[in-house]
């Protein structure tokens, strides 16, 4: 019997290609032969773990996650439809070859070169990648929701910045950032100069990641709005671990702010699919807003989370109003209910808001927390919550 970590490439990914497969009709040969692939790495994960003396506890977390979810798969409520051409554009199947990997070198550039004479040429390519991509849709009938969600985040992207006003404020935020935090990381040992700084579709209010020609810093798009005294904020929390994150929160729940997020949003390309497998968050929302706000509560974007979780089942990200569950509770033993219950918790954060005390946020205050708790099955609900951490820890 041999030890040591199993590593598993792709199966994260097939976890969520299978919810994919059935949370919209599919063909029958293309069900078969999804069915298959499943089949065929579960079979070989079975086999390495059978073989290590530490079992299941082998497989990083994230691969364990993904793993059991696939066992627990019932392919008997796929929607077979066998008037479905095999080669039929299907929602959320069309990635453009290279996209990705196109736009980071087009952000790595922008950071690279939004003081010199290098923009005007940027812009003129990003005006023709945005034509590029709207001629390839046109002509082989592409309809906006047939992008995956990370493909069309980024054409929509493309689109706003194509217009010359949007991207000259892009380029502006970019000098005004990449100074700040230029001179934040030059205090720290952490992190390499120089930084690049990318405003990009993402959650999360930001994220840094080292490489060998520096020190890349993730921002949402919207934060193009910030003003210096906000970027101090950021860079000082990136860098230097000082809490000043109530300016740069609040600086999120903004109409500037807003108005970027939900003109980009506008466009049709950046919500993620409310169906899902066994549960739709549309339906379960609408429930949820019927029976507890009255139908009062405007809806934010409803998305499925992209990696099964074994504690943390819901998240409400104020920033770009949406609403992340997670797919750990699309499954067919997971009760409606259950589902109800945590969009309702994340409603109540939308509701609520976070309080701010002594530099300190706190989301789940006092009325937050009786709120919650009048839910119609809290207990049942808190316990099918427990049962399922435990089952994917």
């Amino acid at each position: 019997m041999g030890s040591g970590r199993i590593r598993v490439r792709g199966l994260v990914r097939l976890a969520a290609d299978a919810r994919g497969a059935l949370s919209r009709p599919i063909s029958a040969d293309k069900l078969a032969a999804f069915r298959e692939r499943v089949a065929d790495a579960l079979g070989m994960i079975n086999e390495r773990v059978a073989a290590n003396t530490a079992g299941l506890a082998a497989l990083p977390g994230p691969s364990r996650r993904a793993f059991l979810y696939l066992q627990g798969v019932d392919w008997s409520n796929a929607s077979v439809d066998r008037s479905i051409p095999d080669d039929e554009h299907r929602p959320g199947s069309i990635r453009f070859m290279g996209l990705r990997s196109r736009f980071d070198a087009l952000l790595d550039d922008l950071a690279r070169h939004a003081t010199d004479d290098r923009s005007a040429e940027l812009f003129d390519s990003i005006c023709d990648m945005c034509a590029s991509h709207c001629d390839q849709m046109r002509t082989h009938g592409i309809a906006q929701d047939h992008l995956t969600p990370e493909t069309g985040r980024i054409v929509g992207w493309i689109t706003y910045f194509s217009q010359r006003e949007r991207f000259d404020e892009y380029v502006v935020a970019v000098r005004t950032a990449g100074s700040l935090m230029d001179e934040f990381a030059r205090s720290s040992t952490r992190f390499p100069g120089p930084v690049l700084v990318h405003f990009r579709p993402m959650s999360g209010l930001y994220r840094v990641k080292s490489r060998p020609d520096g020190t890349c810093v993730r921002l949402p798009t919207p934060m193009i709005t910030f003003d210096e005294g906000a970027f101090r904020s950021l860079a000082a929390w990136i860098f230097t671990g000082i809490r000043e994150r109530e300016e740069v929160i609040r600086r999120t729940e903004g109409a500037a702010y807003e108005s970027v997020r939900t003109a980009i949003d506008g466009r049709g390309f950046a919500q993620g699919a409310a169906a899902g497998a066994a549960h739709d968050l549309a339906v379960s929302f609408a429930r949820v807003n019927r029976e507890y706000f009255d139908g009062r509560m405007p809806r934010p974007h409803l998305k499925w989370s992209d990696r099964v979780t074994g504690c943390r089942f819901g998240y409400y990200a104020s920033a770009d109003d949406t609403v992340s569950i997670s797919c750990s509770l699309d499954a067919p033993d997971v009760p409606a209910f259950v589902v109800d219950f945590v969009v309702y918790h994340e409603l109540l954060h939308k509701k609520h808001g976070a309080r701010w005390q002594n530099g300190r946020r706190s989301v789940h205050t006092r009325a937050f927390r009786e709120e919650e708790r009048r839910f119609a099955r809290f207990t049942e609900s808190e316990a099918a919550l427990t049962r399922l951490a435990r089952r994917y820890a």
